[in-house]
């Protein structure tokens, strides 16, 4: 690896540089002894302040004092390499069983894709993630299984189970779906359960699916939608649940979006219908005040004094 872990040893100070404890040459209060004092000129410590360190071999007391106050180099502290973790499982269990279908769930501690094999039966698994379930389906019914996670570089790790006898064929309950609209646009979706089951919403035309296994009776989705849903409409959210059997079953639930928890603002807020802007509006009453027939009259009468005063003006000039 690229980088080193120090563990160092030493003593908590509240008050202290760093809220650490420092070490001096003589223990004082509120301060241990056994290390070096400050350089007077600066005050600044070249010891570590550490009691202890944690390194391969016994070389922790010359690293810790490999130190010079008066030259001023302070003490190198290399501290130790941590290989990386190989690849191991552990936590594997039989989640649940059902006449044909089995869910197996197992933790590694590297990423890694695995091999189910149960007899002749062969599922792959390729999640990215460091918990793993699985469901293996189309087994017999009534029947004992020993099936192995099987990952490259590792023994196989068994795990047995045995399968019902009688097929499910009841669709789960899904019970108290309710939204909770998020100031920007984001939906809180909770349900309930009757037996463990699969996680599928879909609102607005969009679909939404978290555990693609069924893992869980109380469920909770957090869900972005986008395009975003615009404010002040009613919208139908729906949510199917399916069981380890393939019974499926839906509810839908109608929740209304506020304007101020809309992602973004209405497409027309910028000029709302009440209150158009100033210049629109002056050039519309100018536009109805010359279409008012008295107004036209009126401005008709006060064109024809204008002429008459004209004329009698040059009139006078004339004579």
């Amino acid at each position: 690896p690229n980088y080193r872990f120090v563990i160092v040893v030493g003593s908590q100070d509240g008050f202290g540089p760093g809220k650490w404890r420092d070490v001096d040459a003589e223990a004082k209060t509120w301060r241990l002894g056994g290390g070096a004092d400050p350089l007077p000129l600066t005050g600044v410590d070249y010891d570590p302040n550490v009691l202890d360190m944690v390194l391969e071999g016994d070389g922790q007391a010359a690293m810790l004092s490999a130190y010079d106050v008066e030259a001023q180099e302070p003490a190198v502290l290399t501290g130790i390499e941590i290989p990386e973790m190989e690849q191991q499982v552990y936590g594997a269990k039989v989640v649940s069983t059902t006449a044909t279908t089995a869910i197996l769930e197992w933790s590694t501690t590297r990423e890694g894709s695995a091999n189910v094999t149960c007899g002749n039966l062969t599922f792959p698994e390729s999640s990215t993630e460091l918990t793993h379930t699985l469901q293996i389906t189309g087994l017999a019914s009534a029947t004992s299984y020993s099936c192995d996670i099987v990952i490259e570089g590792l023994d196989p790790v068994p795990l047995s189970f045995n399968t019902s006898i009688e097929a499910d064929t009841t669709p789960p309950d899904l019970l108290n779906l309710a939204v909770e609209v998020i100031v920007g646009g984001s939906l809180r979706i909770t349900w309930y359960t009757s037996e463990q089951a699969t996680e599928s919403i879909e609102v607005y035309g969009q679909t939404f699916v978290g555990d693609d296994v069924a893992l869980r009776k109380n469920h909770e989705m957090t869900v972005v939608p986008y395009p975003d849903l615009p404010a002040l409409q009613t919208y139908t959210l729906t949510v199917t649940a399916s069981d380890a059997s393939g019974n499926t079953n839906s509810s839908s639930v109608d929740f209304f979006i506020e304007e101020e928890d809309a992602a973004s603002p209405l497409p027309d807020e910028a000029f709302p219908p009440s209150g158009p802007n100033e210049e629109s509006s002056d050039i519309t009453s100018i536009g109805e005040l010359f279409g008012n027939p008295v107004v036209q009259i009126g401005l008709l009468l006060v064109i024809l004094l204008v002429v008459g005063a004209l004329f009698r003006t040059r009139r006078h000039d004339w004579d």
